[in-house]
């Protein structure tokens, strides 16, 4: 285990992703848009199918474009119209002639009315309509009457006439809020080519120049106060460009989509062979499993044990990252977004909750971040130790007290009792004849054992002749009658004696030796 390592902080690791990120990003915006937008863009026909969706849209009336400012004939895109109440309005729509509701009025008009049939007879580009019950293609005639029922008007069949003005209105109107049929010159039928006019309540007060009537029937076409804007000329939009459930048109959400799908294929060709490079290739071919950003903030890669990476736990450090970026090519760009910010974040939280500084994929490939200027970081085991040898100031943990020769003894002595031991004991006992004996026999292992330059120490007798020896005749009196006899003047009993003792001795059966050389009588007090 190397402790000789430094974990990273995090704000350090957080700002050397940010570095790594920008080197993907800032490169992909460059190449996008002065290589692959253009030249790939055209060679996959990317040109023409945003031609073809451009023009379906202006032809319809529905759209605008908006112009390049460097070339006013190159179309960059087409959107919705954002016309004012009135055309005396501080701000309107370029062209705007009229009140806000009569633009919009003449747009959905046209599309219900005459774009749907001529385009789809004349160009083939819009889905002609089909009458739902007995599933036939609509007549020119059709497409007023479909009209007339999207306005909440009645079918012409059923407007009979009365003669009185007030009642006349509300059955052209039938369940229009705002408007009625067109009668014909004679003002005797209804005429279905002619559009819908106000009825008499409303057509007084836009006379009048009512605000607040010009802004509802702006609203009735065209109501942007939600999210999802409302009215006849947004369901003409919605039906326009395919985005209406019930919209059988596909011309322009067919060109849309192969539109996004070559601008994703150019966007990716560049940023996923970055991505790759600069957090997959190059921390793989790096030592230390360095990324540019971690390189910048002093950061480095190591196993969690503290040595130095191999490449498997590299792989599986960065391929978790390299992936994580990757989120943002898929086809459905919000939810590759939301992915990619909700892995980010808990692989974040991770490292900033955990107690070993490991962020969700450092726990996968078992590696830290560390500090590089504040660790000292090894191959293994083998490599730390030699570099200990040149440099044992920096392994304070690896310093030694030198023992003592004391120390040493004992260290050499046996220290550990098992069945041999104790039986060489018991045979040394067995066959001792006196206890001078046993310790001149001691004094000759100690010697042998003691270092030459060591004292040694007599524990018999000290035979200096330049030392008085003291006796104790008491000692010797009593180490006599042990031995059973009359000590002489060196303390010893005489051989005599002893032979003496032991041929008159006669072993008793409380005295008898056992089979180990032991008798089992126990030693009275006072002996």
């Amino acid at each position: 285990m190397n402790t000789h390592v430094k974990e990273a902080g995090f704000l350090k690791r957080f700002f050397a992703y940010v570095v790594d990120a920008l080197l993907v990003i800032l490169p992909t915006i460059l190449l996008y848009n002065f290589v692959t937008s253009n030249v790939l863009f055209k060679a996959l026909g990317g040109n023409k199918s945003t031609d073809e969706m451009y023009s379906f849209a202006l032809d319809s009336t529905l759209l605008k474009a908006s112009y390049s400012s460097s070339d006013s004939t190159k179309i960059l895109g087409v959107g919705v119209y954002s016309f004012a109440d009135t055309k005396d309005a501080s701000s309107i729509e370029t062209g705007q002639t009229e009140a806000g509701y009569q633009e919009y009025y003449k747009r959905v008009w046209y599309y219900y009315t005459q774009f749907i049939y001529e385009d789809s007879t004349t160009k083939g580009r819009a889905v002609p309509l089909k009458n739902t019950t007995f599933n036939t293609t609509f007549t020119a005639e059709d497409y007023y009457t479909y009209f007339d029922s999207l306005m909440g008007l009645p079918s012409p069949s059923q407007v009979v006439l009365t003669g009185d003005s007030d009642k006349d209105d509300a059955i052209l109107a039938g369940e229009s809020p705002y408007f009625k049929y067109a009668l014909n010159d004679a003002g005797t039928a209804v005429d279905i080519h002619k559009m819908p006019v106000l009825q008499k309540l409303f057509q007084g007060k836009v006379d009048a120049g009512t605000s607040s009537s010009l802004t509802t029937l702006k609203a009735y076409f065209y109501d942007t106060s939600s999210n999802s804007p409302t009215g006849l000329y947004a369901t003409a939009v919605y039906d326009l460009t395919g985005q209406s459930t019930t919209s059988l048109q596909t011309y322009y959400s067919e060109r849309l989509s192969q539109q996004n799908y070559d601008i994703w294929l150019c966007a990716a060709v560049v940023y996923a062979p970055l991505q790759l490079i600069f957090f997959l290739i190059l921390p793989l071919c790096l030592k230390d499993g360095q990324t540019i950003g971690k390189l910048a903030f002093g950061l480095s890669v190591v196993k969690i044990d503290g040595f130095r990476v191999g490449f498997k736990e590299k792989i599986i450090h960065q391929l978790f990252v390299a992936l994580l970026g990757l989120f943002i090519l898929l086809p459905w760009s919000t939810i590759g977004i939301l992915l990619y910010f909700l892995l980010a974040a808990v692989d974040y939280m991770v490292l900033v909750m955990s107690k070993t500084h490991q962020s969700l994929h450092d726990r996968l490939a078992k590696t830290m971040v560390i500090s590089k200027k504040e660790s000292l970081v090894f191959d293994n085991e083998e490599a730390m130790a030699e570099y200990a040898k040149t440099h044992p100031e920096q392994f304070p943990e690896l310093k030694k007290n030198t023992p003592s020769a004391e120390e040493l003894r004992i260290a050499q002595e046996d220290s550990i009792l098992d069945l041999s031991t104790l039986n060489k004991a018991r045979d040394e006992a067995h066959s001792m004849t006196n206890f001078d004996e046993y310790e001149q026999k001691k004094d000759s292992e100690i010697s042998a054992k003691t270092p030459s330059n060591q004292p040694q120490v007599n524990l018999t007798k000290d035979e200096s002749p330049d030392e008085e020896v003291v006796v104790d005749e008491q000692a010797m009196a009593d180490l006599a009658k042990l031995e059973g006899g009359t000590p002489t003047d060196e303390g010893e009993v005489s051989e005599e004696e002893k032979e003496t003792k032991d041929a008159n001795a006669t072993p008793t059966p409380e005295n008898k030796p056992n089979e180990e050389g032991f008798t089992d009588e126990t030693p009275k007090k006072g002996n």
